[in-house]
């Protein structure tokens, strides 16, 4: 799968450093090398990848594609926070507190 170019310009790569996720402080946290770079890989399948998804099975649909892409992405967000409902919230909450 290509990256998208987007995610190669340098201020893409900002969000790692302002929310402390790069390498360096997670492994200072204690967290394993090999836990760091699946973190890091699900970080880019679970979007970029999930996002390449939607446009490849969605790239045929031709009347009501926009509500198609927006349906599937509030499923997606409503797993993520059936999946662990009190850490989305906190997560949620928090980045909004910050931001």
């Amino acid at each position: 799968m290509r990256m998208p170019g987007v995610l190669k310009r340098p201020e893409a790569q900002n969000p790692i450093q302002r929310y402390e996720l790069h390498r360096l402080h997670l492994e200072r946290t204690g967290m394993p090398l090999d836990l760091i770079d699946r973190v890091y890989r699900a970080l880019f399948t679970h979007s970029v990848g999930f996002f390449q998804i939607l446009k490849e099975s969605t790239s045929t649909i031709a009347e009501g594609k926009a509500a198609v892409v927006s349906n599937l992405w509030r499923v997606f967000q409503l797993l993520l926070q059936y999946a662990c409902p009190l850490d989305f919230k906190m997560v949620t909450t928090v980045m909004e507190e910050k931001h």
